[in-house]
């Protein structure tokens, strides 16, 4: 995985670390919700690389 998305990655469960302890939210939803997010994000990241790389080089600059 590259180094770009695993920040996000940390990042984000950072934040939801702390939402979490702030809300006191149970731990198993916390890891069900963690999963979904995930799998959410990692789909977004995904689709937005690609959308990238599909579009003419004179549309990126």
């Amino acid at each position: 995985m590259e180094k770009q998305f695993k920040d996000i990655i940390v990042r984000d469960s950072r934040s939801e670390n702390m939402l979490r302890r702030l809300l006191d939210i149970s731990d198993q939803d916390r890891s069900r919700r963690q999963r979904w997010m995930l799998l959410a994000n990692g789909g977004l990241l995904r689709s937005l690389k690609l959308s990238g790389e599909s579009e003419p080089a004179d549309k990126r600059n």
